[in-house]
């Protein structure tokens, strides 16, 4: 059976991201995904998100970290949440429009191996106000209600 639990699905994306199977992502690695996801970020830029998600200072993300940073993303146990899920809208938001639309969404999570009919069932859940967009309001908001339905 699937580990469906939330470190389970971080540890799934954590192992699509690690190509060579290190159980660590480095620099060119993060730089990489951003690349995937049609996003190239300057060297200062994806220092900054490096050092948001190495939370031991080590100069790798492991697994572990991924997990948290990953949890971060849908619970309240840290009070840098809203840095984790910034970092996350900036990086599906490839066009900078402020919103993140289905084919970002999509582009951004096939990358990460999730499947097409769940990614757009979680996009109309997190498009609140049915207009098409995923505003970073609407995206915390979905996120806390993922956190909600998983207690």
């Amino acid at each position: 059976m699937a580990d469906t639990s939330k470190a389970g699905l971080a540890r799934k994306m954590f192992a699509s991201i690690d190509n060579s199977g290190s159980g660590f992502i480095d620099k060119v690695t993060l730089r990489r995904l951003f690349l995937v996801c049609g996003r190239n970020v300057n060297d200062e830029k994806l220092e900054e998100i490096y050092r948001s998600l190495d939370k031991n200072s080590d100069g790798k993300i492991d697994v572990e970290e991924f997990i948290k940073v990953d949890l971060e993303l849908v619970g309240h146990e840290r009070a840098d949440k809203l840095d984790s899920a910034k970092a996350f809208f900036e990086l599906v938001d490839i066009d900078k429009d402020g919103f993140i639309t289905i084919d970002e969404y999509t582009y951004f999570l096939t990358a990460m191996g999730e499947n097409f009919a769940e990614i757009r069932e979680s996009y109309n859940k997190a498009d609140a106000s049915k207009d098409g967009k995923i505003s970073f309001s609407e995206l915390i908001k979905y996120l806390n209600e993922l956190d909600s339905d998983s207690d």
